[in-house]
């Protein structure tokens, strides 16, 4: 449920999501960056449109175990750039993937699409 899954968020240093698969923009990563959590997976689909590597976490273009765990270690021990992270991917969030800002980015793409 929806109340158990923000638990384990409120209680997560960090998200990891180490996909190769192309599958959009997945509600967990923006979930996870609306809690504030720096994000490790890789730029496969529309994940790589989530933000910059080192800015809002590791994306990594080949998430072998090796480079997943060393990522998350980098970014636990980090101290600084973890708490800037983190600060950023919650920026981020509230200004792009909320309910309210997908529902005006969609309607602006329809308005486009749309002949006058």
């Amino acid at each position: 449920n929806t109340f158990a899954r923000a638990k384990v968020l409120e209680s997560s240093p960090i998200l990891g999501y180490p996909t190769r698969h192309g599958e959009g923009m997945p509600k967990c990563l923006r979930v996870a960056m609306l809690f504030g959590l720096p994000v490790v997976t890789s730029p496969a689909g529309a994940i790589g449109e989530i933000g910059t590597h080192g800015e809002n976490g590791a994306l990594l273009p080949d998430p072998t175990p090796e480079r997943v765990a060393d990522a998350i270690a980098e970014l636990v021990r980090s101290g600084e750039t973890y708490d800037q992270i983190s600060k950023k991917n919650r920026e981020v969030a509230l200004q792009r993937f909320t309910p309210q800002r997908v529902r005006e980015r969609l309607l602006r793409t329809y308005r486009e699409m749309s002949p006058s």
